[in-house]
């Protein structure tokens, strides 16, 4: 591994079910060393380590360190890894990443930031909820009582997640990150994948043909059409309708 990469890692999060397994793929097929993976391309030393909103509440108030401490103990765990192979550079993929952002801007002061969004409306009916059921209460969120609130507040996670991430990422990575809309990434796979490749700055191994046979467009795309979206606020709508315009072309 060229040592000039070992400080600066590609990060990949966003909202579960947003496409960051495929993302994750790409960077794999480019020659990243994104640690052990489970079949969606999540990190599982991450996992292990920063899947607890107890233990990440509970320390964000009191002992920021212990964070810090876990940042540290990982990034030696992957370094130790990465360096035995050959790559063009190492990161991780985990969903729940962007809820350590700010963490992770201060520990790794160089890194590059990949946050994949897809249509609110159609995440609200996923039936990935695994999000808002761990992480909810951070975002200030009631659990909900019933199938129509499970919609309504899935909705609502989106919008506050994505929104604390890319007012994170504006403020604090100015050129080092990159907002990957899910449907243009579909509809769009050569163009976005020479984006992807711009920003990561580095000299494809693949060619744009080959990386975007990996990319399929799932037929889960606008399923919202197919419910009720009335149970939405106006307020919610216009939320979602100025999330995607603000990361389209981004």
């Amino acid at each position: 591994m060229n040592s000039n990469k070992t400080v600066s890692p590609v990060i990949i999060g966003g909202v579960g079910g947003s496409g960051t397994r495929v993302v994750a793929e790409i960077l794999k097929e480019l020659g990243y060393y994104l640690g052990p993976l489970n079949k969606a391309n999540d990190n599982l030393k991450f996992a292990s380590y920063f899947r607890h909103p107890d233990w990440f509440m509970k320390n964000i108030k009191t002992n920021k360190k212990a964070i810090y401490t876990r940042l540290q103990r990982f990034e030696k765990e992957m370094l130790h890894q990465a360096q035995k192979r050959t790559t063009v550079g190492w990161g991780w993929k985990n969903p729940i990443t962007h809820i350590y952002l700010p963490f992770l801007i201060n520990h790794f002061t160089e890194l590059r930031y990949i946050h994949v969004i897809r249509n609110g409306l159609d995440m609200a009916f996923s039936g990935n909820k695994e999000q808002l059921k761990r992480w909810g209460a951070f975002y200030q969120i009631a659990k909900p009582q019933n199938k129509t609130e499970l919609v309504q507040y899935s909705l609502e996670y989106w919008i506050k997640a994505n929104r604390r991430a890319i007012n994170i990422s504006q403020t604090q990575l100015k050129g080092r990150y990159m907002m990957i809309q899910f449907e243009s990434l579909c509809e769009h796979p050569k163009e976005e994948l020479n984006k992807i490749i711009s920003f990561l700055n580095i000299e494809p191994n693949k060619s744009i043909n080959n990386l975007s046979s990996i990319i399929q467009k799932p037929s889960s795309i606008n399923r919202y059409k197919e419910h009720d979206i009335s149970i939405f606020s106006q307020k919610q709508m216009d939320d979602v309708r100025a999330l995607l315009t603000e990361t389209r072309g981004e």
